[in-house]
């Protein structure tokens, strides 16, 4: 028992040293650097989310120009045209009589 107790004693600090120099941080530290984290995350998140929209629009853009495009040129020598469908309006909509 007396070994014990002795070993305890010389063994305590001595984890408790190693404890405090391992911690990486104390509670408020380490909950202010995830915050830090946390944030940095949601503001790369949304710069990459208006990147990729501003991406999306001009290729939106590119395409609906190359269609317009091709319904205006005439069809390719040999092919028929497709017919347009009317598209009706407000005054035309049959679902409101």
């Amino acid at each position: 028992m007396k070994r014990f107790l002795i070993g305890f004693l010389i063994g305590a600090p001595i984890g408790a040293g190693v404890a405090f120099v391992v911690t990486p941080a104390s509670g408020k530290e380490l909950l202010r650097s995830v915050n830090e984290r946390v944030a940095y995350a949601r503001e790369a998140g949304q710069h990459a989310a208006a990147r990729r929209e501003q991406e999306m629009w001009e290729e939106f853009r590119k395409k609906l120009k190359h269609a317009e495009a091709r319904k205006l040129a005439p069809p390719p020598e040999g092919e028929l045209p497709l017919p347009t469908l009317p598209v009706p309006g407000p005054e035309q909509d049959s679902s409101s009589q």
